[in-house]
C-alpha cells in the first residue's frame, strides 16, 4: 500500500519538475523585456517568432506543454494584443 501512495504521489508531481518559464518580448527592436503586441508561435521561423526570453536566449515557444508563458513588464505601463498562431499546449 505504501508503494502505491509513493508511485500516484511521483506521478502527480512528475510533470512540474520540467515546467521552466519563459517571458514573451512584444518589441524585439527595444532592449529588454517590453509589453507589446506580437504573434504567438510554435515555429521558430521567421526570427519574429523568437519572442520567448529564457535562460538569457530567446527562442521559439516550448510547444512540450511543460512549459510557463509569462507575459508583462512591471516598468511598462502598456499593453498589446498577442495573437495565437497554431496549437498551444
Amino acid at each position: 500500500m505504501k508503494f502505491i501512495k509513493l508511485l500516484f504521489s511521483l506521478l502527480w508531481l512528475a510533470p512540474c519538475v520540467g515546467a521552466q518559464t519563459y517571458l514573451y518580448d512584444g518589441d524585439l527592436t527595444t532592449t529588454g523585456i517590453q509589453n507589446g503586441n506580437g504573434t504567438w508561435s510554435v515555429n521558430g521561423t521567421p526570427a519574429t517568432n523568437l519572442r520567448w526570453f529564457k535562460d538569457d536566449v530567446y527562442s521559439a515557444w516550448d510547444n512540450s506543454g511543460f512549459a510557463i508563458a509569462e507575459f508583462g513588464n512591471t516598468s511598462s505601463t502598456s499593453g498589446g494584443t498577442v495573437t495565437l498562431d497554431g496549437e498551444m499546449k
